[in-house]
């Protein structure tokens, strides 16, 4: 306190905003005792700062200087806290100084400008930029000083902005001469006249003084263009040239100009006199140089510049001037200016279409035409792209048009532009397009260039261009016989509109193929001004191609081979029209078989399989060829391809003649496959024709002859076991086995005998009895040895045939049976069952078996048996003739007559047929031959030869069989009979939809108990498909009639399939049924049942088609929406025919949006189905039933959808949704609120439906038929959409690895570094189909920090499918040291990891520090809102104690503990507790603890009292 003290301060001076310098001040104590100390600074511009000195930057504008002063003496405490690996936390405090701080602003010293003069110095302009008197931030004012020698104004200043501290003013000046008036400047013109302008700055104070001398910048005028040959007026207006106000004063310019020769110039100098005397500071100085077209005129000094008027661009005269008191410069300036001659433009237009460019004509049905226009006139501003506007005009309608056209570049002269043309469009002024602008019109383009000068003219016609009309369609079928028409609509060719046209060699027809052809076709218009122009060309496939012949020839264009045709027609404008299209080639039938054909012969044997094959080049074909066999029988082939595209098609057809030379094995393959055989005939030719139909059903034939093997025969016929021991002729007659004509030829063939099982235990050795080429030659021919092995006994042998009669090819031999085991041949005969011989003619490699026979050993027959007999149902008769199994693989034939005790019922003959093919193989089945007749119950009789029996119960059926041959050779009349019992019963039948959808197939069942006695075979191979046959013929109702009377019921003639029967079973023959559909307009369809899982049960399915049926396939073709179908089956009984009618319906189709929806949201219903629209001319209406799991009173109802338009066959709607407990719109009406009610306004206008969250709403479309009131609910379309609810969203946070917290503490606090656990609950997401890939569902959740702006988007997976519960994980970080990721998050990012800056956002981790809030968003759509959940980052808690030191002994310490962690945890409730420990350093007693309890459950603050005694 005896001494005079110092101290220090800091200095920074801040310049906009940035630290410019910084320096220090010593600051001295007032006196010994003060606690006052002070300094001063010197600020100073642009010197160096140091200790008491600042230096300030001259240029900124906003600068301020901040002192620092640091109090030793008054210490503070500074606290951070530490944390550990684990999330322990301790707080570090330092001491540190208190500073003191204090900042002034530094003062502007405003700048004052005065503005430069060009041309005229009326206007005194000032301009004043001072910082510092920017007070606020409105628009203020400031005032300043303008004098010239005594002339002096005061001149307002305002502010150009809220906040920018510059001010702008002007005052208007005047030469001085005279009292000036109030409010202007008077000043004097010249380098020694100035004026001046005072400003007084209030900080720093001083007055800041600017001056200008008053000269101006000479500013010189004329035209950008002008007319050659006419003047050209030039202005400069420069106000110190008015030296003189008393007198007209005047100045000199030089105009310059190109010369007559490259690189000369022309030169004129011309005198400028003042427009009026005393211009003043606003003096002008006009004149002219006169131009001329005429070269002779180029001299300099004549007054008159020569120009050249054909230049692109004109003639460029320049004209200079000499400023002599310049505003920017001491010295003279020399100013110039440029004008152009103005030269004629040149307008045109035209019109590109397909590479050919129309300049005076176009096609006005075709695109614009791109206009252009030169012109210097136009070119205003030679520095950058002009626009100017051309009009056009054209058409019938009076069309106009301003069409802009835009420079190609900068001083270029040339503008473009395009204008639209059409044909029949309406006239609409303004679009840019004429129209409309028919053919024969004409388009004129307008357009005025220089000032005076004539309009310039484009004008062009509309013309037509040339197209083809009515081509063949693609391929061209062009068929032998046929023509080619060619039409040209050309509107240019008709040029007399009087008489009808005729045009030569405008069309020219190449042919490109191996035989190319060219021809030309004259035109010939089709009527007086049709504009239609047509030509005629022959086509023939039969001749040579001869150029220019007037006719076509294709003959070239078959199989495979590449054809095109080329029409080209050359348009006098356009040029080449051209129509191009391949030509459809004529297919290639081909027909080979195994044998005959193969090796080049015209033949085949009969049993062989024929192979056809064709090679059809157009594609979308798919041919069939028709076969004809013996008796005109035909077939009709499917050929497949041998692969895509390739071309080339087969097909295999198996054969047989006469019902016993057959292959086996193709026919049952070819049966299988539901393709039939062919018959044929010997030395018959089969004819294949393929009928291609591109081109125009032209055929391709291919044949060969059929030749039967060899006629084989077996004498004794019937075998009769007492002439079996004088042997059995074997005789057959094979032409070509008569190779040598002189002599005895031979051949060989199979034999084998059947005995009786187990009779001879020698094993049934054979032995020839004629010895000829070696006796017991075995042969392996397997298709005569497939017996072996049946348990029958039997060996195969060979025989050889000798010829009867040199060149006969008859071939006769012997056979006994064997007499080993059995002592004579006698007694063998009596083993004897049967025996077989077959021939090859093809050989042991054949593939076919001709002839073949087989003969039993004559036995009594057995039958006939009848029965069961009742009244409508067909009765079965069986006889057993065993010797009439005569022919291997064929279904042999006997007759039986059939008589009813009724009297006057006629008598009836039916056919019996053979139970099976191969009755050798199946003994219990030999010669059993079965068939049925038709009964109906009635009293009534019927005439013979009907096919049926009227029955009632009681009548006796007989049936009688004349046996030709009984065991002893003689003939016989058998019989059997049955009593008719009561009649059957009533038949069932139905169908899959009553209502069918177009293109659906339509299933039949018939159930009869009436042949539920009947039972099928079991096949040993796999039946053929159910088929239905189509009956297109004129007879085709009576065809179709037929068909059932045949098929119906097991009728009289029931063809047994072509398989092997089970041997143990007895055969019962098909009971097949049949239903015939009828249609109004179509030809009815017999569909064939087959049986079902019941017996008397029968089902069969066809199918449908809106179109025609693919090639080859049968059933209801163009069965549309509307139609009726009537199926009918005809049940034999007295209940008559059953039938049903199914109406064919377009199928419809109900949508719904949204499949999940909030309530008080609408549902968008659409129902799309053609069977509503029945008229078609206005909208019509249909509804759905709406219900709802809501039980109030509108869980029910019905909405009505109507038509989108007159012929859409959609059907829409809009359902309201209100949440319950709200009044009903159908309750309340549309009415406002209705007094004394509750009812208020509705909520949905229109149908509603009261919804919960969570409710389902059902909405049914029944889907009906044109032209019927039957409903078919297997039809219904139903669509159930979801009210949603409301989702949940959670975010959770548990242990640390180190188990910090127990896992009973997972709460909403994160331990930094730790996964934060995401779940979102919503049953809404799991409604709708499930995700195509068979995924789980997924769905994202947004987390964002209270730190910054990083956020991360995270997926969540389905717990489980259905759940609707979803959960994911996102790690955290906090440092390096604390991330410890669970996911996919690589070792850099943890590296990387700044808790103290923000995060990279989406990269799978957040960026957190203690006390952070993170907040995790779920966007719920239903209902649509946003679900938040938080979670708050662990922070170290503080605790405070009072007193803090110096307690009292006795007195309480109060300890307050604020952690906001706390009150995140489980109990977190306020009133909750938790407990503390206090410690005393007094040795010997022990620590005392405490409890606190919560206040607020959100304030993290808890506070409790512990007691305290002496010590």
């Amino acid at each position: 306190l005896a001494s005079v003290e110092t101290a220090t301060v800091a200095i920074t001076l801040w310049a906009d905003g940035v630290v410019s310098s910084t320096s220090s001040l010593s600051i001295t104590e007032t006196d010994t005792s003060s606690p006052y100390f002070t300094g001063a600074l010197q600020l100073c511009s642009g010197c160096g700062s140091s200790t008491g000195t600042l230096s300030l930057p001259p240029l900124a504008r906003n600068r301020t200087v901040c002192t620092a002063y640091t109090d030793a003496s008054q210490l503070v405490n500074v606290c951070n806290a530490t944390c550990d690996d684990v999330g322990h936390c301790t707080t570090a405090c330092t001491t540190t100084t208190r500073q003191a701080f204090s900042c002034l602003t530094v003062s502007m010293r405003g700048v004052v400008t005065i503005a430069s003069w060009s041309g005229s110095a009326a206007i005194l302009r000032v301009t004043v930029d001072d910082f510092d008197r920017d007070t606020n931030s409105s628009v203020e004012t400031v005032w300043a000083t303008a004098a010239y020698s005594s002339s002096s104004v005061s001149l307002a200043l305002v502010e150009t902005g809220g906040s920018t501290g510059v001010f702008t003013g002007q005052v208007a000046q005047q030469r001085a001469s005279g009292s000036c008036p109030s409010g202007s400047l008077c000043v004097g013109v010249g380098s020694s006249a100035q004026v001046s302008v005072a400003y007084s700055d209030p900080r720093p104070p001083a007055t800041i003084t600017a001056t200008r001398t008053v000269v101006c910048d000479g500013v010189l005028t004329l035209p950008t263009s002008f007319i050659p040959g006419n003047n050209i007026v030039v202005t400069v207006t420069d106000c110190d040239l008015d030296s003189d106000s008393s007198s007209q004063q005047s100045t000199t310019v030089t105009f310059t100009a190109p010369g007559t020769s490259g690189g000369s110039t022309q030169s004129e100098s011309v005198t400028l006199w003042e427009t009026s005397v005393g211009g003043g500071l606003a003096a002008a100085f006009t004149g002219l140089i006169a131009t001329s077209t005429n070269m002779s005129m180029a001299t300099n000094g004549d007054g008159i510049l020569w120009v050249q008027a054909s230049a692109a661009s004109g003639s460029t005269v320049t004209m200079s001037y000499t400023d002599v008191l310049p505003s920017s410069s001491a010295s003279s300036v020399q100013r110039t200016a440029s004008t152009r001659a103005c030269t004629s433009p040149v307008l045109s237009a035209w019109q590109t279409i397909n590479g050919v460019t129309l300049v005076a004509v176009f096609d006005s049905s075709g695109p614009g035409l791109y206009v252009q226009l030169q012109s210097g006139a136009a070119n205003q501003d030679w520095t950058q792209a002009d626009k100017t506007v051309v009009q056009a005009r054209g058409g019938t309608g009076g069309d106009l048009e301003n069409l802009q056209l835009v420079e190609t570049g900068a001083d270029t002269g040339i503008f473009t532009g395009r204008v639209g043309v059409d044909r029949s469009d309406v006239a609409i002024v303004g679009d840019g397009e004429i129209s409309p602008i028919p053919l024969g019109s004409s388009l004129t383009l307008n357009y005025t260039g220089c000032p005076g000068t004539a309009m310039v003219m484009f004008t062009a016609s509309s013309v037509d261009r040339g197209s083809f009309a009515g081509m063949p369609a693609v391929p061209a079928a062009l068929g032998d016989g046929t023509t080619l028409k060619i039409t040209v609509v050309d509107w240019d060719l008709n040029t007399d509109s009087a008489h009808t046209e005729t045009y030569s060699g405008l069309v020219e027809v190449d042919l490109s193929g191996p035989d190319p052809d060219v021809e030309t076709l004259s035109l010939v218009e089709a009527g007086i001004s049709s504009s239609v122009f047509t030509g005629v060309l022959s086509v023939s496939r039969d001749s040579p191609a001869g150029a220019h012949d007037s006719t076509l020839q294709v003959e070239g264009c078959t199989g495979y081979t590449s054809c095109n045709i080329t029409v080209t027609y050359t348009d006098a404008i356009f040029g080449a029209l051209v129509w191009a299209a391949p030509v459809a080639r004529q297919g290639i039938l081909s027909m080979s078989s195994t044998n005959g054909a193969a090796a080049g012969a015209g033949w085949f044997l009969a049993g062989e399989p024929l192979r056809l094959s064709a090679v059809v080049g157009d594609a979308g074909v798919t041919p069939q060829v028709r076969l004809t066999g013996a008796g005109g029988t035909t077939l009709l082939v499917q050929l497949v391809a041998t692969a895509a595209g390739s071309g080339i098609y087969n097909a295999t057809v198996a054969t047989f003649a006469s019902g016993r030379y057959r292959s086996v094995a193709a026919v049952a393959a070819a049966a299988a496959g539901g393709q039939a055989s062919l018959e044929v005939g010997n030395a018959q030719q089969v004819v294949a024709t393929y009928v291609d139909p591109f081109p125009v059903a032209t055929p391709s034939t291919a044949s060969l002859y059929a030749r039967f093997p060899g006629a084989l025969s077996i004498v004794p016929d019937p075998l009769l076991r007492g002439q079996l021991a004088s042997g059995v002729t074997v005789t057959i007659f094979v032409p070509d086995a008569n190779v040598n004509a002189s002599a005895i030829d031979s051949l060989v063939v199979a034999e084998t005998w059947y005995y009786r099982a187990g009779s001879n235990s020698s094993g049934n050795v054979i032995t020839n009895t004629v010895a000829v080429n070696g006796s017991n030659v075995s042969l392996t021919w397997a298709a005569c040895a497939s017996t072996a092995g049946l348990g029958l006994g039997g060996n195969v042998s060979a025989l050889t045939l000798f010829e009867n009669d040199v060149n006969s090819g008859v071939f006769t031999g012997t056979l006994l049976p064997n007499a080993a085991g059995w002592g004579t041949a006698a007694a063998a005969a009596n083993t004897v069952t049967g025996m077989e011989v077959c021939y090859s003619e093809g050989g042991a490699a054949a593939a076919w078996v001709a002839p073949r026979l087989q003969r039993w050993v004559a036995e009594d027959a057995v039958g006939p048996t009848v029965g069961p007999v009742r009244g409508g149902d067909a009765v079965l008769f069986t006889v057993r003739d065993i010797d009439l199994d005569k022919f291997w693989g064929e279904a042999e034939a006997i007759q039986v007559t059939v008589m009813s005790s009724r009297m006057l019922e006629g008598s009836e003959t039916i056919t019996l047929r053979e139970a099976t093919l191969s009755s050798l193989a199946i003994p219990n089945l030999a010669g059993v031959f079965t068939g049925a007749i038709r009964t109906i119950s009635s009293d009534e009789v019927g005439p013979a030869g009907d096919g049926l029996l009227h029955l009632s119960a009681g009548d006796l059926v007989t049936a009688f069989y004349n046996e030709a041959t009984d065991r002893l050779g003689a003939s016989k009349l058998r019989n059997g009979s049955g009593l008719a019992s009561a009649a059957g019963g009533r038949a069932n039948l139905t169908v899959s939809r009553l209502l069918l959808w177009e293109n659906a197939p339509l299933c039949v069942t018939v159930a009869d108990s009436d042949l539920a006695g009947f039972l099928p075979p079991t096949p040993t191979t796999t039946p053929a498909p159910i088929n239905a046959s189509s009956n297109s013929s004129a007879n085709a109702t009576t065809n179709a009639t037929a068909n059932a009377t045949r098929s119906t019921n097991a009728t009289n003639a029931t063809t047994v399939p072509a398989t092997t029967a089970v041997a143990s079973a007895p055969y019962l023959p098909p009971a097949a049924a049949a239903v015939m559909l009828t249609r109004a307009g179509h030809s009815p369809v017999l569909v064939n049942l087959t049986w079902g899982a019941v017996a008397g049960q029968f089902q069969g399915c066809v199918a449908t088609s809106t179109g025609a049926l693919p090639p080859g396939a049968v059933g209801l073709d163009f069965a549309q929406a509307g139609q009726v179908i009537t199926v009918s089956y005809a049940d034999n009984d007295a209940f008559g025919p059953a039938t049903a009618l199914v109406v064919v319906s377009s199928k419809g189709t109900l949508a719904v949006s949204p499949p999940v929806i909030g309530y008080s949201r609408p549902l968008r219903v659409i129902v799309t189905d053609a069977d509503l629209n029945r008229n078609r001319s206005r909208r019509e209406s249909t509804t759905v039933a709406v219900t709802t799991s809501w039980t109030g009173s509108d869980a029910k109802l019905t909405l009505a959808l109507f038509e989108s338009g007159v012929d859409s066959s959609d059907f829409t709607g809009v359902l309201g949704t209100v949440l319950a407990g709200t009044p009903s719109p159908r309750d309340c009406g549309l009415d406002a609120a209705v007094s004394g009610g509750g009812c208020l306004t509705p909520l949905a206008v229109g149908p509603a439906v009261h919804v919960r969250e969570g409710d389902l709403i059902t909405i049914t479309y029944r889907d009906v038929a044109v032209g019927t009131a039957a409903v078919e609910p297997a039809n219904d379309e139903t669509f159930v959409v979801r009210v949603g609810v409301r989702g949940q969203v959670s975010a959770t946070a548990c242990a640390s690895a180190a188990n910090f917290w127990s896992a009973a503490q997972c709460g909403s606090v994160l331990y930094g570094g730790t996964p934060l656990q995401l779940g979102v609950t919503d049953a809404d997401l799991d409604w709708g189909p499930a995700p195509a890939n068979g995924t789980a569902r997924t769905v994202t959740v947004r987390v964002t920090t209270s730190k910054d702006e990083e956020e991360e988007t995270v997926t969540l997976a389905e717990t489980a499918a259905g759940s609707g519960s979803f959960t994911g994980l996102l790690d955290t970080c906090m440092g390096p040291l604390f991330c410890a990721p669970v996911l996919n998050v690589s070792a850099d990012a943890c590296r990387a990891c700044r808790p103290e800056v923000e995060g990279l956002s989406n990269d799978g981790i957040m960026t957190v520090r203690p006390g952070d809030e993170l907040t995790v968003h779920y966007a719920d759509a239903w209902p649509p809102e946003e679900r938040v959940a938080t979670v708050l980052v662990s922070r170290v808690g503080q605790m405070q104690l009072v007193p803090s030191n110096l307690a009292a002994p006795g007195d309480p310490i109060q300890v307050t503990i604020t952690d906001a962690d706390l009150s995140r945890l489980p109990g977190g409730a306020a009133g909750s507790s938790f407990s503390y420990v206090v410690a005393t350093s007094l040795y010997g007693q022990a620590g005392g603890g405490g409890a606190g309890a919560r206040k607020q459950p959100a304030s993290g603050r808890g506070c409790g009292a512990a007691g305290g005694r002496a010590g």
